[in-house]
């Protein structure tokens, strides 16, 4: 296992403590609030690395076909080596300290997802709690739900769409806007949320 390896996967496998890479040592309750928001996107940023290492440690270099579908492994990229990104948020999501830390920020903040972003990507859906699902271990039940949820929502998503987006995002949705800055023709909000790609992906996973 590389050094990243061999540094972050032990703290991933528990919810009590961060350490960092000069010694110092934190308990998760009583880490200030931007380090905690730090210390995830580190994560983040770095999980593409740390799963191929910890990948290449559970199979002890074994790349046999049906030893990787037994343990639901994908294949990386021959030229990078990584693995999905659904794969591995999946993995990286479940680990004990990032659901230690999410459900830190979600108390503290009071965070919820603003769903408008979550539109424009196929990784994750979150819960109206904050909870963070990789859309790879949603099962048909809960895509239903989240389908039917933002169908009902789609008049109000695309009202705020519109008051966010860029002159070039609106042409490129066929969206027509007049010299006022109002619509120049009626436009569809389900057709509309119906084209955005965590909604695409989402309806092609159920027709499967």
């Amino acid at each position: 296992m590389g050094i990243l390896g061999e540094t972050y996967i032990p703290l991933l496998t528990q919810d009590e403590a961060w350490r960092t890479v000069d010694g110092g040592e934190f308990v998760l309750e009583s880490m200030p609030s931007d380090h905690r928001a730090a210390v995830l996107d580190l994560l983040e940023r770095i999980a593409p690395v740390i799963y191929a290492e910890w990948v290449n440690d559970l199979l002890l270099g074994a790349s046999d076909p049906e030893l990787r579908a037994e343990f639901g492994l994908g294949d990386p990229d021959p030229l990078t080596g990584h693995y999905s990104r659904s794969e591995v948020l999946a993995w990286l999501e479940s680990q004990p300290l990032v659901r230690r830390l999410r459900k830190l920020r979600r108390h503290e903040c009071g965070w919820t997802p603003r769903i408008l972003d979550l539109l424009g990507q196929v990784d994750v859906w979150r819960e109206d709690s904050g909870e963070v699902i990789p859309i790879a271990l949603m099962g048909p039940v809960d895509r239903a739900r989240v389908l039917r949820s933002l169908d009902e929502q789609a008049p109000a998503l695309f009202a705020e769409w519109l008051v966010e987006a860029t002159p070039a995002e609106v042409a490129e949705c066929g969206v027509v806007l007049d010299d006022h800055g109002e619509l120049g023709s009626a436009i569809d909000p389900h057709a509309w949320i119906a084209a955005r790609p965590l909604v695409r992906l989402l309806r092609q996973v159920r027709a499967a």
